[in-house]
């Protein structure tokens, strides 16, 4: 039974993929990446040819995908999905809002 033992241990280390091989795996790193450009186009603000608009709009995409791809792992995941759910829509009304003259009002 200790030979028997001894060879599949052998036969399992053969099997084990590689340190170079396990670190290009991983299901992380395209939502993370996308969480991560998310928030730098969300904080950068340009005030050039409309893209202080536009960025943050791109960034809120870039979360939404991101975090949908994690939702599944923790609430909070879906927490924070929701949550850039609303900073979308609340961007896209306040473009539609300063495209209206209901942006001359006071306040706005």
């Amino acid at each position: 039974m200790d030979e028997l033992d001894r060879m599949l241990y052998q036969g399992l280390s053969d099997l084990s993929p590689g340190q170079a091989e396990t670190g290009r795996i991983n299901p992380w790193r395209p939502a993370m990446g996308r969480i991560l450009w998310g928030l730098a186009l969300c904080l950068v603000t340009l005030d050039l040819a409309g893209l202080n608009y536009l960025l943050p709009l791109a960034g809120d995409i870039l979360l939404y995908l991101g975090f949908r791809s994690l939702r599944r792992g923790s609430g909070w995941f879906s927490l924070a999905r929701g949550c850039t759910v609303l900073s979308f829509a609340h961007g896209v009304l306040n473009l539609l809002l300063r495209g209206t003259p209901l942006r001359l009002m006071e306040g706005l």
